[in-house]
């Protein structure tokens, strides 16, 4: 499943802004050009005096498709799905539990601070919670 905003939706990051749920078919789903979607691993994941970093495949990135925009840095202690900000150059099919990316654990130094924050235990693709900041 991955999420989108209704088309032509303005966003307001000061609000709880709606998305809809599309579910990738056998037969796979059209992304298309100017569309944020917003999807999930499939593999749940914790970090333990680590810094994680997601990046595409790079057989991928050669069709247009990209799966961060700028979050490539995860938080040491975050337990959960990744979500994935996904974004394509031109129309390109997916598909459901294709690889699309792979994770790098990078230890960390020192006493560091453990992630509690509000995507911590998230399953599934997550909309932006940046509303929650600045209420």
């Amino acid at each position: 499943m991955v999420l989108r905003p209704p088309r032509l939706q303005q966003l307001d990051m000061a609000e709880h802004n709606r998305f809809e749920a599309l579910t990738i078919a056998e037969k796979g789903l059209w992304l298309y050009l100017g569309v944020l979607y917003v999807g999930a691993t499939v593999e749940y994941t914790e970090s333990n005096k680590l810094v994680p970093a997601i990046e595409g495949r790079s057989s991928l990135a050669r069709m247009g498709l990209q799966v961060h925009v700028t979050a490539g840095f995860g938080d040491n202690g975050f337990c959960g799905e990744w979500t994935l900000e996904l974004t394509v150059v031109h129309p390109l099919r997916v598909y459901a539990g294709m690889r699309v990316c792979q994770i790098c654990y990078t230890p960390l130094i020192g006493m560091p601070t453990e992630y509690a924050g509000k995507y911590q235990q998230q399953r599934g693709p997550q909309p932006s919670y940046i509303w929650r900041e600045l209420n």
